[in-house]
């Protein structure tokens, strides 16, 4: 099982978003998955092949799981092109915690991918005064114009573009899983 390190949004050969992204994480615990990602100091990415052939990706960051990263799904689909178990260019949809998501990219070296992010959903509105209480030197309510109607966002999704190129780390070991690397 290898981990790879991708510089994921870089504008040339350096910066970028560092994700490190295991793309065959089917023998790891969520307990696994949650050190790596503490270990590794990085939101990172995992890949899963269900039985039905469907890919899945969770998301972990050093402190917790999160349902959703676009940066490390555009890393772990570089991965699954770059070791060859989706084509070199096409589409599929991948299930997270936050819902399907369509997933798009080229044939370049590294593939441009294009992840389309789920429409935004929101709660209640929070009550602002409530920060205001906990400091003395609050304003008073009444010099506050507090809008309690949550702005929203087009209902449609959007994406994001990136070309995301990629380096591979040396081995990692953890309960007796032996996790390598490899630079092609």
């Amino acid at each position: 099982m290898a981990v790879a390190h991708f510089q994921v949004f870089a504008r040339g050969p350096v910066g970028g978003n560092p994700r490190p992204t295991i793309d065959d994480a089917s023998q790891l615990s969520v307990a696994d998955m949650q050190w790596l990602a503490a270990h590794l100091g990085e939101e990172s990415g995992f890949v899963f092949c269900g039985d039905d052939g469907k890919w899945r990706f969770r998301f972990f960051m050093p402190r917790g799981e999160v349902p959703m990263c676009v940066h490390a799904t555009v890393a772990a689909t570089t991965a699954l092109v770059e070791s060859g178990r989706v084509p070199r260019s096409g589409n599929l949809v991948v299930r997270t915690a936050s819902g399907h998501c369509r997933i798009t990219w080229d044939d370049g070296s590294p593939p441009q991918v294009t992840v389309e992010q789920q429409p935004p959903r929101f709660g209640d509105p929070a009550d602002v005064t409530v920060l205001f209480a906990l400091d003395p030197q609050r304003p008073s309510q009444s010099t506050l114009k507090l809008n309690r109607t949550p702005t929203s966002a087009p209902a449609g999704r959007s994406a994001a573009r990136a070309r995301c190129p990629s380096t591979w780390n040396s081995a990692v070991r953890r309960s007796g899983v032996l996790l390598s690397a490899y630079k092609e």
